[in-house]
Protein backbone atom coordinates (compact mmCIF):
# COMPACT_ATOMS: atom_id res chain seq x y z
CA UNK A 1 0.00 0.00 0.00
CA UNK A 2 2.84 2.31 0.45
CA UNK A 3 3.91 2.23 -3.11
CA UNK A 4 0.97 3.09 -4.20
CA UNK A 5 0.43 6.55 -1.86
CA UNK A 6 4.27 7.44 -3.07
CA UNK A 7 3.09 6.64 -6.74
CA UNK A 8 0.07 8.90 -6.06
CA UNK A 9 2.51 11.37 -4.96
CA UNK A 10 4.84 11.30 -7.76
CA UNK A 11 1.77 11.91 -10.51
CA UNK A 12 0.69 14.85 -8.05
CA UNK A 13 3.84 16.02 -8.25
CA UNK A 14 4.24 15.83 -11.95
CA UNK A 15 0.67 17.21 -12.79
CA UNK A 16 1.45 20.55 -11.14
CA UNK A 17 4.29 20.59 -13.14
CA UNK A 18 3.91 23.28 -16.20
CA UNK A 19 4.48 22.32 -19.54
CA UNK A 20 7.30 24.51 -20.36
CA UNK A 21 5.62 27.45 -22.55
CA UNK A 22 8.94 27.76 -24.49
CA UNK A 23 7.73 24.23 -26.44
CA UNK A 24 4.73 25.81 -27.48
CA UNK A 25 5.53 28.94 -29.31
CA UNK A 26 4.29 27.99 -32.58
CA UNK A 27 0.57 27.95 -30.82
CA UNK A 28 -1.98 30.22 -30.23
CA UNK A 29 -2.92 30.54 -26.27
CA UNK A 30 -6.31 29.01 -26.63
CA UNK A 31 -4.68 25.49 -28.02
CA UNK A 32 -1.40 25.99 -25.57
CA UNK A 33 -4.01 25.68 -22.84
CA UNK A 34 -5.79 23.17 -24.32
CA UNK A 35 -2.84 21.61 -24.76
CA UNK A 36 -1.31 21.65 -21.00
CA UNK A 37 -4.73 20.14 -19.90
CA UNK A 38 -4.20 17.01 -22.47
CA UNK A 39 -1.01 16.76 -20.94
CA UNK A 40 -1.67 17.05 -17.28
CA UNK A 41 -4.78 14.04 -18.22
CA UNK A 42 -1.90 12.10 -19.08
CA UNK A 43 0.46 12.66 -16.31
CA UNK A 44 -2.21 11.78 -14.16
CA UNK A 45 -3.99 8.57 -15.43
CA UNK A 46 -2.56 4.95 -14.41
CA UNK A 47 -4.95 2.81 -15.89
CA UNK A 48 -7.85 4.16 -18.61
CA UNK A 49 -8.46 6.17 -21.56
CA UNK A 50 -8.38 9.68 -22.55
CA UNK A 51 -10.86 10.72 -25.35
CA UNK A 52 -10.03 14.05 -27.22
CA UNK A 53 -13.41 15.51 -29.16
CA UNK A 54 -12.91 16.82 -32.22
CA UNK A 55 -16.22 18.85 -34.03
CA UNK A 56 -15.32 20.84 -36.99
CA UNK A 57 -11.54 20.69 -36.37
CA UNK A 58 -11.30 22.16 -33.55
CA UNK A 59 -11.08 20.15 -29.99
CA UNK A 60 -13.95 20.71 -27.80
CA UNK A 61 -13.50 18.13 -25.19
CA UNK A 62 -11.29 16.06 -22.83
CA UNK A 63 -12.42 13.08 -21.36
CA UNK A 64 -10.33 11.33 -18.87
CA UNK A 65 -12.01 7.74 -18.21
CA UNK A 66 -9.78 6.24 -15.08
CA UNK A 67 -10.04 2.30 -14.35
CA UNK A 68 -8.69 1.12 -10.92
CA UNK A 69 -7.40 -2.24 -11.18
CA UNK A 70 -7.30 -4.63 -7.79
CA UNK A 71 -3.49 -5.91 -7.09
CA UNK A 72 -2.96 -9.79 -7.52
CA UNK A 73 -2.16 -9.96 -3.88
CA UNK A 74 -5.63 -8.40 -2.93
CA UNK A 75 -7.24 -10.49 -5.21
CA UNK A 76 -6.38 -13.81 -3.60
CA UNK A 77 -7.32 -12.69 -0.40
Amino acid sequence: MAKTQIETARQSEAASERFPDAELEFLPESEKELFREVVQALRTIRYGSIMLTVHDGQLVEISKSVRIRKSRSTAKE
